[in-house]
């Protein structure tokens, strides 16, 4: 019964940062200019680092995709800090997602999941390049992933480089993609 009442409320609330955002966005129309975020940015100084990876944590923890937090990083900051800044946030997210994963029983939960079964199963036999594989495919959720193979008891060293790897990657090309194309 918890772990139907995680998923309900993980859903309540990734439902209310979005309307939220929403609500946000149609109150104040000046937030949806990149020169109003830019600006800031850099008036919070040394502070958009811990923001910036609290802002993924939570993302992660709730199953948000963190991409498009990425580009956004891309688009106002300086490609290195925005890599930076996106690999900070993908470490602090992998440890917390598997510190979650067996702390709040989810490790039963993706393997009670009829459709989760092979993946985790693929995960279990193949390791840290199955979830380095997962990493890099852009439409694949990563925190999926990294659920899946927190439930298979994969080693916490080979799950933090294969999500490291594959997250750089990814990161990695979104990141100076954005900053070749301005």
């Amino acid at each position: 019964m918890t772990n139907v009442r995680w998923v309900h409320w993980r859903a309540a609330a990734w439902l209310a940062l979005v309307l939220g955002a929403a609500l946000l966005l149609l109150c104040y129309p000046d937030w949806r200019s990149a020169d109003v975020w830019r600006e800031t940015l850099q008036g919070w100084g040394p502070w958009v680092w811990p923001a910036a990876v609290a802002a993924q944590l939570v993302l992660a923890l709730l199953m948000i995709p963190t991409l498009p937090m990425v580009a956004a990083l891309a688009l106002l900051l300086p490609a290195p800090m925005a890599l930076a800044l996106a690999m900070l946030g993908v470490l602090a997210s992998a440890i917390a997602i598997y510190a979650a994963a067996h702390g709040a029983g989810l490790t039963q939960l993706a393997a009670s999941v009829e459709r989760a079964a092979p993946l985790r199963l693929w995960i279990a036999r193949r390791g840290a390049l199955a979830l380095m594989l997962w990493c890099l495919a852009p439409f694949l959720p990563s925190d999926a992933g990294c659920y899946l193979a927190a439930s298979a008891r994969m080693p916490l060293h080979h799950y933090l480089g294969a999500v490291l790897a594959g997250e750089l990657v990814l990161c990695s090309s979104v990141v100076f993609g954005i900053a070749a194309m301005q």
